[in-house]
């Protein structure tokens, strides 16, 4: 299955979805101040920011027509 993957676009899409976890570990001063109830909201989040880094940078990547 890794074979049919776009490696660029893998790889982008990581490091945008790592930035975000990142991001609310901050914004949450450690996961201290995080709401407890809203977890199934950031797997979410975080599943689609993933999905669509991948398939924006998998479009930039194609010629114009």
């Amino acid at each position: 299955m890794l074979r049919t993957l776009n490696l660029k676009a893998l790889t982008a899409a990581g490091i945008a979805t790592l930035l975000l976890v990142f991001a609310v570990i901050a914004g949450s001063r450690n996961l201290q101040n995080f709401d407890g109830a809203l977890v199934a909201y950031l797997f979410g989040t975080i599943f689609a920011t993933f999905g669509i880094t991948y398939r924006y940078a998998v479009w930039l990547q194609r010629p114009p027509t």
